[in-house]
């Protein structure tokens, strides 16, 4: 059996402004700095076979603080979804102005429709894809990524709502688990952030 742990980075300023971070590469503030430290105690004393990251640097901190020990290996295809020249506008920006009209054509089916200079859903959807088919069978592997990567590899089991938008929220430093045997995906858990209440 394989145990894949999915972590979303720490909070950015980026992200409490709600701009569009993508594959640009703002750092974790101190907040997410100390979300990721949380997640030290949490972590520690699991045996993890492979610690692996996005390359983008909010994952790499995060991995690094969450398991200094860890030797980390960088993967980009664990990276958020290529927003393009959406990146650093928040949604706000697109509703108006020059990129307002590509964002309305990118919305009509985000699934299939790359964004200006980006990807589409299916486009990281096959990233994510081909990262979890290298995997070995067994063992326990533990992923720091990006909240619209880690809803992609959950939609990959659970299936993709009408629409084919994303429907999930992941917090900062949200833990994700899912098992895989050769008969059927158990999902153990989603989103579970319980460090950040804890003390």
């Amino acid at each position: 059996m394989l145990e894949l742990w999915l972590v979303r980075h720490g909070v950015t300023d980026w992200n409490l402004a709600e701009r569009i971070q993508g594959w640009s590469d703002p750092p974790l503030n101190a907040a997410g700095r100390a979300q990721a430290e949380r997640l030290a105690p949490r972590l520690a004393g699991i045996a993890f076979d492979r610690v692996v990251s996005s390359d983008l640097d909010r994952a790499r901190t995060t991995a690094a603080l969450a398991l200094p020990s860890a030797e980390i290996v960088l993967d980009p295809r664990l990276r958020e979804l290529d927003y393009g020249t959406f990146d650093g506008a928040t949604w706000a920006d697109l509703a108006s102005g020059e990129r307002a009209e590509a964002a309305a054509h990118w919305r009509v089916d985000r699934q299939q429709r790359r964004t200006p200079g980006g990807e589409s859903f299916d486009d990281l959807a096959a990233r994510v894809a081909a990262f979890r088919a290298e995997l070995p069978a067994t063992g326990r592997v533990i992923a720091f990524a990006h909240s619209g990567t880690i809803i992609t590899a959950l939609h990959g089991v659970l299936g993709y709502p009408e629409g084919r938008g994303w429907r999930l929220q992941i917090a900062n430093t949200g833990i994700s688990v899912l098992r895989f045997d050769a008969r059927r995906t158990q999902i153990v858990t989603v989103n579970d952030h319980a460090h950040l209440r804890e003390g």
